[in-house]
């Protein structure tokens, strides 16, 4: 309780009133997923095995890096994700501009890898926080 009366107070100075009163969030720091994964990885702390792409190609080969015993043609592949790196919530729910629903799928062969990540790269991700839709340059 002391905490946050302290806090409360630090805020009330640097803060509008009325955010503090409303208990609103603020944002001094806006990051991508794959550049908080990598913050708290030089941190030390434990994070998933992720990777980005920026073409197609390059997102298939880090799907095979992921998955180092399968062939080309193995059908026992290891299960990924990819997602649209976009600054926006609701990838999940979102649609691209090209008709290609969602901005993060499963993913379970690196043909698929390549399929999903040439729709979402260079469209733009439309979400209900972001109804004009933002560009996808990585996944």
């Amino acid at each position: 309780m002391l905490a946050s009366r302290c806090c409360r107070s630090v805020l009330s100075r640097t803060v509008p009133r009325a955010m503090v009163a409303r208990g609103g969030a603020l944002r001094h720091l806006n990051v991508q997923e794959y550049v908080s994964m990598e913050l708290m990885r030089s941190s030390g702390l434990p994070v998933p095995i992720c990777y980005t792409a920026t073409t197609p190609e390059e997102a298939e080969q880090l799907y095979r890096k992921l998955n180092p015993k399968t062939s080309s043609n193995s059908q026992t592949e290891e299960a990924a994700i990819i997602k649209a790196q976009v600054l926006t919530g609701g990838r999940g729910k979102g649609h691209f501009d090209n008709g290609f629903q969602g901005g993060v799928k499963f993913l379970t062969s690196a043909a698929q890898t390549r399929e999903v990540a040439e729709q979402m790269l260079g469209a733009n991700l439309i979400t209900k926080q972001a109804p004009n839709g933002l560009p996808c340059n990585k996944v």
